[in-house]
This record gives structure tokens, C-alpha cells and sequence, in this order.
């Protein structure tokens, strides 16, 4: 038996497995990778330009504000009304 047909025996069965599992292992680091520049994008902040009536407490919920009535909010050069 030569070292060629040693090495078909062996990985013939297992081939579909090995390309499974390295197909997994790409998707999980390309995750990890996407996980970390998501983080990095802090910062851009969501402006509250008029509401008829604003409700914030931070006892009950911490970083939480309620807009009620004629709205208009900035994001990103963006506004959005709402009535």
C-alpha cells in the first residue's frame, strides 16, 4: 500500500466532517471579528429636538426616556417628526 492510498483510506469518510468544521470555524471567527467593530461604534448620539411631554425616571426605568404628543427627534443629520 503506498502513502497515497493510505492517506484516501483515511480521509475519504471523513471528509465532509473536516470541511464542516472548518466552515464552522470561519463563520465563529468572522463573528468574534464583527462582534469587536460593533463595540467600537460608540458615540453617535440621538437628539430629542421638541416633545409635548417628556418622561424620564431613573429609578424605574434607568436611561429610558418617554415621548409623547408632537415629536421631533435628530440622528445623523436625519430627522424624523412624529404627531
Amino acid at each position: 500500500m503506498t502513502i497515497n492510498n493510505k492517506y484516501k483510506n483515511i480521509f475519504c469518510g471523513h471528509r465532509i466532517l473536516i470541511t464542516m468544521i472548518l466552515c464552522l470555524f470561519g463563520l465563529w471567527q468572522s463573528q468574534s471579528l464583527r462582534a469587536q467593530n460593533a463595540t467600537e461604534k460608540k458615540g453617535d448620539k440621538f437628539y430629542i429636538d421638541h416633545a409635548d411631554n417628556l418622561r424620564h425616571n431613573q429609578l424605574e426605568m434607568p436611561d429610558v426616556m418617554i415621548a409623547k404628543g408632537d415629536v421631533r427627534f435628530r440622528y445623523k443629520g436625519m430627522t424624523l417628526r412624529v404627531r
